[in-house]
């Protein structure tokens, strides 16, 4: 299993996208786990590639609905309620470009190693606008090898996913 992006939710909640690659065609795919803001498991989600398409994004919601995109054969907007189940499942017209019903980010982000065990990070929202910050990491750690995400908080912090 690779997760690579985190998303907060509205209510504290972090969801983590997931990818599996495997032989068989019936256990290759998409998880989304949800983990409390203490990192307890909550539930997870499933798609497996052949049938629904893998994630692309996922955008929580203030209603407590998270819709999750996903692409293969078409393309398809799913909307999981509070618990990860299926609410509504609507079907994308295709398109000649895979990537067509992508939403554009809110914010984008570059990185760079920086002295000792530090990674600066620096954030810029749509109107160009941004901030710098400095993640430093445990004692005697390898360091982050790769950030893949970098989302914003609802209490003005951004949540970080990357590998070490």
């Amino acid at each position: 299993m690779n997760c690579r992006r985190a998303y907060p939710s509205p209510n504290g909640d972090i969801l983590v996208s997931c990818s599996v690659a495997d032989q068989d065609p019936e256990k290759a795919g998409s998880y989304i786990i949800a983990l409390d803001s203490q990192g307890n498991y909550l539930w997870n989600r499933t798609f497996v590639e052949t049938n629904d398409g893998i994630v692309y994004s996922i955008l929580p919601s203030g209603n407590m609905t998270t819709e999750v995109n996903l692409r293969g054969e078409g393309e398809k907007k799913i909307l999981l309620d509070p618990q990860g189940n299926v609410i509504n499942e609507v079907l994308l017209p295709m398109k000649p470009d895979s990537f067509s019903h992508q939403f554009v980010p809110d914010i984008s982000f570059s990185t760079e190693p920086h002295a000792g065990n530090r990674t600066r990070i620096r954030v810029e929202g749509p109107s160009g606008q941004g901030i710098v910050f400095m993640i430093e990491f445990f004692e005697n750690g390898e360091g982050l090898s790769r950030i893949y995400s970098v989302k914003p908080t609802s209490d003005g912090g951004y949540l970080v996913a990357s590998s070490a």
